[in-house]
C-alpha cells in the first residue's frame, strides 16, 4: 500500500517516518489479512494512532525475521534435493569432490597449502568441476 492510499484511508496526513512504521506492521504483523489489511490497519489508526501501531512493530519485525529465515531455510532445502537429484541422475562423483574440497579446506594451514591440495582434487575430479564447487562453496 502507498502512503497515500493509507492517508486517503484515514482522512489526513502521517509523517514518512510514521508511515515507515505503519507500511512494517501493515505488510508484516501476523494480525493483519492479506486480504483486508488495508481497513485493518486504517482502522487500528484511526481507534488508537500510532501509540497502537508502534506497539505492534516488534511483533511484526519479528515476523519479517522469520519469514526471511523461512525463505533462506528453503531455498536451502532446494538446493539439497537439487543434490539428491544429481546424485540419482549422475552418480556420486560431484558429492565425493563436494566432501573433499570441504574437507581439505578445513585442514589447510595456509593459500598455498589449499592451492596445491585444490590442485590435486582438480586432478581427480576435473578442474571445471573444482572451479565450480570452490564458487558455489565460497572457497576462495
Amino acid at each position: 500500500m502507498m502512503k497515500q492510499e493509507f492517508e486517503n484511508l484515514i482522512g489526513k496526513e502521517v509523517s514518512d517516518k510514521d508511515y515507515e512504521v505503519i507500511d512494517r506492521v501493515y505488510t508484516f504483523h501476523p494480525a493483519i489479512s492479506e486480504t483486508e489489511g488495508k481497513k485493518q490497519i486504517a482502522d487500528i489508526y484511526n481507534a488508537g494512532g500510532m501509540a497502537v501501531i508502534r506497539g505492534m512493530l516488534e511483533a511484526a519485525d519479528i515476523m519479517n525475521s522469520l519469514e526471511k529465515e523461512l525463505e533462506e531455510a528453503r531455498a536451502a532445502l532446494e538446493k539439497v534435493v537439487r543434490r539428491i537429484q544429481n546424485v540419482k541422475d549422475n552418480g556420486i562423483e560431484y558429492e565425493q569432490c563436494r566432501k573433499d574440497l570441504l574437507s581439505t579446506f578445513d585442514r589447510s594451514n595456509s593459500l598455498e597449502e589449499w592451492n596445491f591440495a585444490r590442485k590435486l582434487i582438480a586432478d581427480r575430479y576435473g578442474s571445471k568441476r573444482v572451479e565450480q564447487l570452490t564458487e558455489e562453496l565460497k572457497l576462495n
